[in-house]
């Protein structure tokens, strides 16, 4: 029987569908890297170093190539590259080269880091690469990883976490295993900082309800929305998290996984199924995704329910009902990030309520901030590239350091909790420029003059802000130093003098002003703070500054 028309035009309408479907798909695929598979050969890439060399991402001939893919401001960047300086020492002289690609976003991070270390091979910032894509071809989904290539560019090995890599090297090089067991492990328990993110790693190990430093701890009580997020390492199949509350529970209000891709998709938000009123708490969330995940993202309404809202770990259960322990945790914010680095081993300053909790504790501060805006220079203070500044200031009692644009100025909370008076002879150092402020006779508390010589001007587009090495050294008897000299005497005891932490962060919605609090637990002495602020550019504006085009490297020697 022969076709109909209708047969016809059902064909046709099917055949034109597919066709438009096809060039679509051609044209509006997202252009994402291959995954390259044991064997596959790494296309030919080329960046340059920190330090300023050009790295071939195929290794010389007769050579292999580890390439370690690592944050150097990590807590596991110590003894992850204590490992690969053992490898490197072992197997450098029969072949084997390694590059390291680093995740962080300033270069001073990963040459300071580097250098303190005497680390042997170069460092590669990811950004320089362009987009991730060197990780994304070798399946690196988190860090510390690794993949191996060998001189023809071929993948013997990708997406490697650090204790595979021993067993692979001693194939290739044709050495026993059983030479390599005195390697140190790295990812150690005795690398958590107390209160750290990575606390939540591996089993439960905080004994009772309670504040133990064990645990996780943002970096305030009650400041703004905080985020963990968790690392397993290998995907699983989701049923249900469970999340282990050791203090003031009931604040976790969203779950988020990430997609093979790596988009983020929420799978939870309600309220948390441990009452605020319960001293601790397990709460078990139902996962449902149908994809295996090996990252997910727990969302905490900490301004809603106060003091600190500690999380000791997270399970995974999978769909047989086995439950799997993260290896890996960031965090919007950790109280990790305030303890001191001189205080000679663990810390156990229990968080407490800090003197400031928002910006409407600073007394006039609408005209305080009104005054230091009418001090801006006239030009524009944006910028495309990221900074830091180091700050070193004198304090006793309690004190704001408040900046916008190139202006800057203090608050303190009382005349007796001075901040850099002492006669005039402790300055504030801002960038390594001395700035001597000034106060008004007679007030009980308030302001400070205005320095007008920040730089780089804070900018007044998105950033992100990081609080690098707060500490703080004793000077000893304040009124025994003179002009020029400062005298450190060492800590009495483990518990921290002082503590550093940011008040308000910049954004539109405040005029891109930035607050750092310091406050001074050792009252009738003046002693000496210190510490980085990392500002890094959001990558959007950074491409929008560019108009599009790729950055171009921050090093070419």
């Amino acid at each position: 029987m022969k076709p109909s028309r209708f047969t016809f035009a059902l064909v046709w309408n099917v055949f034109i569908v597919s066709l438009l479907a096809a060039v679509s798909f051609c044209f509006c695929a997202p252009d994402s890297p291959v995954v390259l598979k044991t064997g596959d050969s790494l296309p030919e890439m080329q960046a340059f170093s920190v330090e300023g060399l050009r790295v071939d991402f195929r290794p010389a001939s007769d050579r292999i190539l580890l390439v370690l893919f690592w944050d150097t401001h990590s807590w596991q960047a110590a003894s992850t590259a204590a490992f690969a300086q053992e490898l490197y020492r072992r197997f450098h002289a029969q072949g084997l080269d390694i590059v390291g690609v680093c995740r962080d976003t300033l270069e001073d991070e990963i040459l300071g880091f580097s250098g303190e270390l005497r680390i042997p091979w170069p460092q590669v910032m990811e950004s320089e690469i362009g987009d991730s894509a060197l990780a994304e071809r070798l399946g690196i989904r988190r860090t510390p990883a690794a993949a191996v290539l060998d001189a023809q560019g071929k993948v013997l090995a990708s997406g490697l976490g650090l204790k595979a890599i021993p067993s692979l090297l001693a194939e290739q090089f044709h050495v026993d295993p059983k030479e390599l067991a005195s390697l140190s492990v790295p990812m150690t328990a005795q690398d958590k900082r107390d209160w750290g993110p990575e606390q939540v790693t591996g089993e439960p190990d905080t004994p009772e309800a309670g504040d133990f430093a064990t645990a996780w701890a943002s970096s305030t009580p009650d400041g703004q929305e905080e985020w963990l997020q968790v690392i397993y390492d290998e995907p699983i199949r989701p049923s249900s998290v469970k999340i282990y509350e050791n203090l003031n529970p009931g604040a976790v209000c969203k779950v988020s996984v990430f997609t093979p891709d790596q988009k983020e998709e929420i799978v939870w938000q309600g309220i948390d199924p441990t009452p605020a009123d319960r001293k601790n708490g397990i709460s078990e969330i139902p996962l449902r995704a149908n994809f295996q995940i090996s990252r997910l993202k727990i969302y905490l309404s900490s301004q809603d329910h106060p003091g600190w809202n500690e999380i000791d770990a997270v399970g995974l259960v999978d769909a047989a009902g086995v439950t799997h322990w993260p290896v890996d945790a960031d965090s919007a914010g950790t109280y990790a990030q305030e303890i001191l680095s001189e205080t000679g081993g663990k810390s156990y300053v229990i968080p407490t309520q800090r003197t400031f909790a928002d910006m409407k504790d600073l007394r006039q501060a609408d005209r305080a901030l009104a005054e230091l805006k009418q001090a801006v220079k006239e030009e524009s203070s944006d910028s495309t590239r990221s900074f830091r500044y180091h700050l070193k200031t004198f304090v006793e009692g309690s004190g704001v350091l408040v900046i916008h644009r190139n202006t800057a100025r203090w608050y303190q909370s009382s005349r007796e909790m001075e901040i850099g008076r002492a006669e005039g002879k402790y300055p504030t150092y801002l960038n390594g420029v001395e700035w001597f402020p000034q106060w008004a006779d007679g007030a009980d508390s308030g302001w400070s003059s205005i320095f007008a010589q920040v730089s780089p001007a804070l900018p007044a587009q998105n950033v992100e802000i990081e609080l690098k090495d707060p500490q703080v050294k004793d000077t000893n008897c304040a009124s025994e130093l003179n002009d020029k000299t400062v005298a450190y005497s060492g800590f009495i005891g483990q518990a921290p003098k002082g503590r550093i932490y940011i008040l308000q962060r910049p954004s539109a919605e405040n005029d891109y002003v930035l607050a750092v609090a310091f406050e001074d637990f050792v009252l009738g002495s003046t002693n000496l703070y210190e510490c980085y602020i990392n500002v890094r550019i959001d990558d959007r504006d950074r491409i929008a500054a560019s108009s599009g085009t790729p950055s171009a490297s921050i090093l070419r020697r």
